[in-house]
């Protein structure tokens, strides 16, 4: 009963979690990704510093060349795989590029000021200082990274936060579904035990109602030395023991197939039942009904299709829909019924030419002891548990039921069902 709240709960949890997750590991990965350019950044502000600071300077503060050693040096460029994956330049105070050092390329313009340049081929990030010592421009020192290691580092975050998520989704959404689970049995004991009880007490309220209802035909057959007064009273017990017993039988039927719908006792070899032919007898047991109205009835189900369900649910799902619709046809109306195959299963129709549904009405037509406004009377001869039962049985299958409607046009109940097109040998292919 509650399998479907279940399974909706745990969505919801899991969809808030993974949302809250996401934010998060969106807010990390941005913050590491600023953290790592920071780091890169400090990187070449460091490197451009070491370069200015090995400029030589006599003892008056004067430069000897006005050139860094740590460009101008001989050593070989594998001697520092980490610099030879760079390039440092120097440039004189007029801009034009002295010495420079690495192998990268730079490729973007030089800029006099103090600066970052992002370079998108090779990507790299460039750095510019000027060179000053005693309020004196010295040069220019550019410094360019490739980005190949940032981009990596940014890579390795965002599998660890992909990873971790993963993890943190899955043992979350074990935890929300033991913990959902376990809340909702209570409930759902409760529910088993009113479904019990609702059983009980309709299967118990059958005998004494049957008992008033049969005295009192027994009396009204026999009027004899009867008031009239009296004989009107017993009419009213009778119809009323009818009602009831109609209403009790339903609501016994209805809490049986909501109890094997839950614990799903359907039996999985259920002989497969010819569709026509139950059609053709639920017919005749509305024929009577329907005259009575001068109403049509079509019968367009197409022979030779087989549906697995037992054969007292089939006739009880034929006959409330096709008395539902009776019901609510004016005089002279029509109604049909048609079966065919559909999507690997049988699709059965019942359409009438009545007062329709409103739309809004349309999800409240398969509550307990609901009905239209326009027929909300128990002297239509309905207890508003036709359509609930119908639904009840259906999910017993693994079925789905539908309506839709155009007010004062049409209604049409759709049902579909597993089964097949029967062969001539009487076997489905």
């Amino acid at each position: 009963m509650l399998e479907k709240w279940q399974k909706r709960l745990v969505f919801i949890n899991i969809a808030v979690f993974l949302g809250v997750l996401a934010i998060f590991c969106a807010a990390v990965y941005c913050f590491g990704c600023s953290a790592f350019d920071d780091q890169l950044r400090d990187k070449l502000r460091s490197i451009a510093d070491s370069a200015i600071s090995s400029i030589d300077f006599d003892d008056y503060g004067q430069s000897h060349n006005g050139k860094p050693d740590l460009i101008v040096s001989v050593l070989p460029n594998e001697a520092s795989p980490a610099l030879n994956n760079m390039r440092i330049q120097w440039f004189d105070t007029s801009g034009r590029l002295d010495i420079e050092k690495g192998l990268m390329a730079l490729s973007v313009p030089f800029e006099r000021q103090e600066t970052f340049q992002w370079q998108s081929n090779p990507p790299a990030l460039v750095f510019t200082k000027p060179a000053i010592a005693n309020g004196k421009l010295l040069g220019y020192v550019r410094v360019g990274h490739p980005l190949a290691e940032i981009k990596k580092q940014r890579a390795l975050l965002l599998q660890c936060l992909v990873f971790g998520a993963l993890v943190a989704v899955t043992a979350s959404g074990i935890g929300v579904f033991l913990l959902i689970r376990q809340s909702l049995r209570p409930v759902e004991e409760s529910i088993e035990h009113l479904q019990q009880f609702c059983a009980d007490a309709a299967h118990e309220l059958l005998t004494p109602i049957t008992a008033i209802r049969t005295n009192s035909n027994v009396a009204l057959r026999h009027p004899d030395g009867m008031r009239e007064s009296d004989k009107e009273k017993f009419e009213a017990i009778a119809s009323g023991a009818l009602q009831v017993e109609k209403l009790t039988g339903d609501l016994l039927m209805l809490a049986k197939a909501e109890q094997l719908v839950e614990k799903s006792r359907i039996d999985s070899a259920l002989t497969p039942l010819d569709l026509a032919e139950h059609i053709e007898d639920v017919l005749e047991q509305v024929t009577p009904g329907a005259e009575k109205k001068s109403l049509k009835l079509k019968n367009d189900a197409q022979e030779h299709l087989y549906v697995f369900m037992e054969g007292d649910d089939l006739n009880c799902v034929l006959k409330n829909l096709l008395d539902n619709a009776i019901k609510y046809t004016p005089d002279d109306g029509t109604v049909s019924i048609c079966a065919s195959p559909s999507n690997g299963g049988i699709q059965i129709t019942v359409t009438d030419s009545g007062i329709g549904i409103e739309k809004e009405d349309l999800p409240k037509v398969f509550d307990r002891f609901w009905r239209a406004d326009q027929a909300r009377s128990y002297h239509s001869g309905g207890n508003g548990l036709g359509l609930p039962i119908v639904k009840a049985i259906i999910d017993k299958y693994d079925g789905t039921i539908a309506v839709t409607s155009e007010p004062g046009k049409r209604t049409e109940f759709r049902i579909d069902i597993k089964g097949g097109k029967a062969s001539f040998n009487g076997k489905g292919n």
